[in-house]
């Protein structure tokens, strides 16, 4: 039994069927054909507008879009004020985070219906006595 075609897949296939026609006799052979007259100041010129053309779309990204990290593109020093200090997976759906912002230390906790998180205080140093000081 034969599927029935759509007129849309019948065009479909008569069109790649045209296309794999063998059309190899209207090739000429290279260096027979008639000079196309482009100018290569007509070269030069397209090329120094699409240069133009990229320009002034940059320049639109950037000031639409002042947050993107241009500088990160341009192999700059970018200093990122959030650092991940550490990770600890507690179930493939349950981890922990910490986290540093602004020299700030946060404590992420995730769950798969859930995120909190708490400020973290910095553990005092123990202060020296005298007795450890020698």
């Amino acid at each position: 039994m034969i599927p029935t075609m759509s007129r849309f897949q019948k065009l479909t296939l008569f069109i790649m069927a045209l296309g794999c026609w063998p059309v190899a006799a209207m090739a000429q052979q290279l260096g027979q054909g008639q000079d196309v007259g482009i100018s290569i100041w007509r070269v030069l010129g397209s090329l120094f507008f699409c240069l133009l053309l990229s320009a002034a779309a940059i320049f639109l990204i950037k000031r639409k879009y002042p947050s993107l990290n241009f500088g990160a593109l341009q192999g700059k020093n970018t200093q990122s004020r959030i650092h991940l200090i550490d990770q600890l997976s507690l179930s493939p759906q349950r981890a922990i985070y910490l986290v540093e912002i602004d020299g700030r230390n946060y404590a992420v906790a995730f769950s798969a219906s859930s995120a909190h998180i708490l400020p973290v205080e910095a553990k005092p140093e123990p202060a020296m006595s005298e007795d450890d000081a020698v």
